[in-house]
């Protein structure tokens, strides 16, 4: 579940992007909401989003 995130766009897990992303309970449908232990925090270290399922 994403409890908190800072979004730039939703389509279709794939072609999710944001800036930041807290994981902090069961996995989604998303295979990278599955990776990782309790919280799992997913950031960019660019200036612009990038896709959560690269990191």
């Amino acid at each position: 579940m994403r409890r908190f995130y800072a979004h730039w766009s939703h389509y279709y897990c794939s072609g999710d992007k944001g800036w930041l992303v807290v994981l902090d309970e069961l996995p989604g449908k998303c295979q990278w909401e599955k990776n990782g232990i309790r919280p799992t925090f997913l950031y960019c270290e660019g200036l612009g989003p990038c896709k959560y399922e690269s990191k």
